[in-house]
């Protein structure tokens, strides 16, 4: 009889802790990160007899999570790639609606400078179309400039998210660490896993998968270690380890990721990946900082390019013209170019870059090292990691800029070299009065009009206020030309260039070009390109004719120099002589939003994926109220029908002592 009652009350209590389980269940359906549980129940060891042995009942030996950690792995894997796809697209079609947007883009504004030099070209002598290119140039400058603000506000939000993003990460961690504690006293105690501090634990481990990428280890007593990258520690047993974001060295506009222990950070940002911070970070080094040096690439290039030509020309004045923008290699802004790492000898010297040719400009940055024994140096170019340059001779030249060294450097200094990325920064108009503008050529050539012969001079144009070997040529002095020249025929077929600064008595000059050869019916280009002046002559010259070339005293109506202005925007200046600036914005705002649309197409692949690994775990993890519904009637079958056996074995109690 008691046999009876025993494995009947076992029973019970087995039904019981089913019910309790199944209501434990429904009560947390809607739990996020909940595991489905259920009970494990076992038949007790049977009593012998002389008849062999007679069931002892059943009990409960554990409460169990419905898990498949593979598909818990894999889940935090989809999670951390959306969440990096994710943040970095939201940041990416900010830059693309940047740029390409016609308001805030830089198409318009070039477009309309490039008219307001056709219009001045058209009528040098007009004030007011003077006035609208200095007006379109400002327009295009302050739009260079406001780009420039836009990618900085967009680079601090960036960084704000970033952040936001470690705080919440050393949040998670601490939380992680302590239920580690809290999962290994609580199964040292019962000798059984508190399943619902698991459940607790991996729905922390995947919030934090959405900020970044983890790797889980199992530490095997209940304990788990969380890192990220290749082994860098967040979370060790019961202790976790901060990180933090921290200025970047040399560039302290850029962020990185750093352990933070007292004063001492050690930066691991090449280690993270994958999550909401990856995602961020790839968008920062790669995406950002290309729009940033390709910009500031386009602001060098037409400052400096329209600078050259502009220089060539002479205003209403008579004047050179001079700089039409700020100078490219302006003091302060070549010593901004290079910046020296915080751990270089306090005793370093400074490293200056200059712009020496715009046709070889890059968008990368570049690291200049200096060699363990302080005698050579190398630079890296970041965006390949190509050296370009490793040498002990200097000047130092690369990809269109030389650097220049004051005082000394010591061993192991290193330097981050940044040729294009303030560029659209520092890009302004130092032409602010309309006779300033420089739209005439300095130089007026005639015939004479005594020439018998058939031939006739072109306007010329002046291509360098130098000669080849960079001695001042002849129009190195504002408002004359020193001296100017006369071209006399000795035949039809010779001729000889002379100093026509006497005009009665025209003298050689020295050293002399005399006994030149002419082809009479073909252009023939006079031997002064070496001396800044491109000239020829047409036709058929007679003994005697003479063609003279002289200081240009009528800026007014002349628009030589304007159409040469208008030759540098429609011309390559970029990439090798390859491609015009305008082409360049072009293929900036092609090549992001391309970018932005592989994002898009990756993230909704990855949004797909994510959602079927989501699935895959509530098919096995998650509480279907249907299965729970008969579960419960289930249970309470068997709970009555414990309930009965006790009853039946009270019955015989009550008739055996009825019979006493």
């Amino acid at each position: 009889m008691a046999g009876l009652l025993s494995s009947a009350i076992s029973g019970l209590k087995v039904s019981q802790n089913a019910l309790q389980t199944t209501g434990h269940n429904i009560a947390n359906a809607n739990t996020v990160g909940y595991s489905r549980q259920k009970v494990e129940v076992a038949s007790n060891t049977g009593q012998f007899t002389g008849s062999g042995f007679i069931g002892n009942g059943a009990s409960v030996t554990t409460i169990e999570r419905a898990v498949d950690q593979f598909l818990i792995s894999q889940l935090r894997g989809e999670t951390s790639l959306s969440a990096g796809l994710n943040a970095f697209n939201e940041q990416i079609g900010q830059l693309d609606n940047l740029l390409s947007d016609s308001t805030t883009g830089l198409s318009g504004s070039l477009n309309q400078f490039y008219a307001a030099m056709e219009n001045a070209a058209d009528d040098p002598g007009s004030i007011a179309s003077r006035q609208q290119l200095i007006s379109q140039a400002e327009n295009l400058a302050g739009r260079f400039n406001t780009l420039y603000d836009n990618l900085e506000t967009l680079e601090q939000g960036v960084s704000q998210n970033m952040i936001a993003a470690v705080d919440q990460i050393n949040v998670l961690s601490k939380s992680i660490a302590e239920l580690n504690l809290s999962i290994t006293k609580a199964a040292g105690e019962s000798g059984h896993m508190p399943n619902d501090l698991l459940d607790k634990r991996d729905e922390l481990l995947r919030q934090m998968s959405e900020l970044v990428n983890v790797d889980v280890v199992d530490q095997g007593d209940g304990m788990i270690n969380v890192n990220v990258g290749s082994g860098q520690a967040l979370v060790v047993g019961n202790s976790s380890r901060e990180i933090a974001v921290v200025n970047g060295n040399p560039d302290p506009q850029k962020k990185d990721i750093a352990y933070v222990d007292g004063t001492q950070s050690q930066v691991i940002s090449r280690y993270i990946n994958g999550g909401q911070l990856g995602g961020l970070m790839e968008f920062n080094s790669e995406t950002l900082a290309g729009a940033y040096n390709e910009l500031g690439r386009l602001a060098i290039g037409l400052s400096d390019s329209i600078n050259s030509a502009h220089s060539l020309g002479i205003d209403l004045n008579g004047q050179l013209g001079g700089n039409f923008f700020k100078d490219v290699n302006n003091a302060s802004l070549t010593s901004s170019r290079a910046l020296a790492d915080s751990r270089n000898s306090l005793s370093s010297g400074q490293v200056t870059v200059e712009i020496t040719d715009v046709t070889q400009l890059t968008t990368s940055d570049y690291v200049m090292e200096v060699s363990p024994d302080g005698v050579s140096y190398q630079v890296t170019r970041e965006s390949d990691g190509k050296v370009v340059f490793a040498d002990s001779t200097l000047p130092i030249e690369f990809d269109g800029v030389v650097l220049d060294i004051s005082g000394t450097l010591n061993a192991g200094d290193r330097f981050l070299i940044q040729p294009t990325k303030t560029g659209a920064r520092d890009i302004d108009t130092v032409i602010s009065q309309p006779a300033q503008l420089a739209l005439a050529s300095p130089l007026e050539t005639a015939t004479d009009s005594g020439n018998v012969g058939a031939a006739s001079i072109s306007a010329g144009s002046v291509t360098s206020l130098t000669d080849i070997n960079g001695n001042p040529s002849f129009f190195s002095t504002s408002g004359t030309m020193t001296p100017p020249l006369v071209v006399q025929f000795t035949s039809a077929t010779t001729y000889d260039i002379l100093d026509n600064s006497d005009p009665g008595n025209p003298v050689a000059l020295t050293p002399p070009i005399t006994n030149q050869t002419f082809n009479p019916g073909a252009s023939n280009t006079l031997p002064l390109e070496d001396f800044g002046i491109s000239v020829s002559i047409d036709g058929a010259p007679a003994t005697g004719d003479r063609f003279t070339l002289s200081f240009n005293d009528n800026a007014s109506t002349d628009n030589r120099n304007a159409l040469s202005l208008i030759g540098v925007t429609h011309s390559n200046v970029l990439d090798d002589g390859q491609t015009a600036l305008s082409d360049a914005y072009s293929q900036l705002v092609q090549t992001v939003g391309s970018q932005a649309n592989a994002s898009n197409i990756n993230l909704e692949a990855s949004q797909q994926i994510l959602t079927q690994t989501q699935s895959l775990r509530d098919s096995v993890s998650g509480v279907n109220l249907d299965e729970e519904a008969a579960n419960l009637i289930q249970y309470e079958q068997l709970y009555n029908a414990n309930a009965q056996v006790i009853s039946v074995a009270r019955d015989l109690f009550d008739r055996l002592t009825s019979i006493f």
